[in-house]
């Protein structure tokens, strides 16, 4: 996993954390533009196999993103999330549009964080506004 910066970006770079919970995959950069920080975070969730123990790792996988969260927001930092989650989070507008109408449970904890924290699905139709252009 990785996070590509255009080159002037990189100087005001000033945090990378590579954070390790076990298994998961998270990469986040803290870059300065303006006054307050931005967190750029990357993360690769777990693939969801419908069993009890599988939806028992997403529930903690999606436990750890919201901690992660809470304390940027705590900080008044940004944030810019990047990834692969894993989950099929419907067509509706809350969902992504031109998908699966399927929610999973990975992604009704998905929509519970984005709730929670303010967060907005930018892929999300309600999120796009057709202006028109191509």
């Amino acid at each position: 996993m990785c996070i590509l910066v255009q080159d002037n970006w990189s100087a005001k770079c000033v945090e990378v954390k590579d954070e390790k919970y076990e298994e998961e995959e998270i990469l986040i950069i803290k870059i300065y533009k303006g006054k307050r920080p931005i967190n750029i975070m990357t993360t690769y969730g777990r693939q969801e196999n419908g069993k009890v123990e599988g939806k028992e790792e997403i529930a903690y996988q999606k436990n750890i993103w919201d901690q992660i969260i809470i304390e940027m927001q705590r900080k008044e930092d940004d944030v810019i999330w990047i990834g692969d989650l894993n989950v099929k989070v419907g067509y509706d507008d809350q969902g992504i549009k031109g998908t699966h109408s399927e929610i999973t449970h990975g992604g009704k904890l998905l929509r519970k964080l984005i709730k929670n924290r303010d967060l907005q699905l930018i892929n999300s139709p309600k999120s796009v506004q057709d202006d028109g252009q191509e």
